[in-house]
């Protein structure tokens, strides 16, 4: 398990979504351009690297950024592996939404970056 997560939660990031794969287990937003590459990814890398993650009516960039990251604390977490992920990049969100939920999830330093923030862990759940 990679000790990083990419988590893209912008809808046109398609031109990155195969090679990012290929790095790290990655989590991509619905979209009309996202979806057929990332069903192009899984034939090419496999499904086991890739989640979609369907949106839903109403729901606000925040509150897709907080679900987002706690299904991959789910996922990539110390209580779901022996190597759980310590770094979160996240591309199309900024980090004044993530402040809260970042800390509950054990992130201390969070940071923001051109294409959207970067979280590293600094305790173990």
């Amino acid at each position: 398990m990679a000790a990083e997560v990419l988590l893209i939660l912008n809808s046109e990031f398609a031109n990155l979504i195969v090679s990012s794969a290929r790095q790290m287990p990655l989590w991509v937003v619905e979209s009309q351009v996202n979806s057929p590459i990332i069903a192009e990814a899984r034939s090419l890398v496999g499904c086991g690297n890739i989640t979609e993650i369907l949106t839903r009516p109403g729901e606000t960039k925040a509150d897709l950024l907080a679900r987002s990251m706690d299904d991959i604390e789910l996922h990539h977490g110390a209580l779901s592996t022996n190597s759980p992920y310590n770094k979160l990049i996240v591309f199309g969100a900024k980090a004044e939404l993530a402040n809260e939920i970042a800390s509950d999830l054990g992130f201390g330093i969070v940071y923001e970056t051109a294409e959207g923030f970067t979280a590293l862990k600094t305790k173990t759940l």
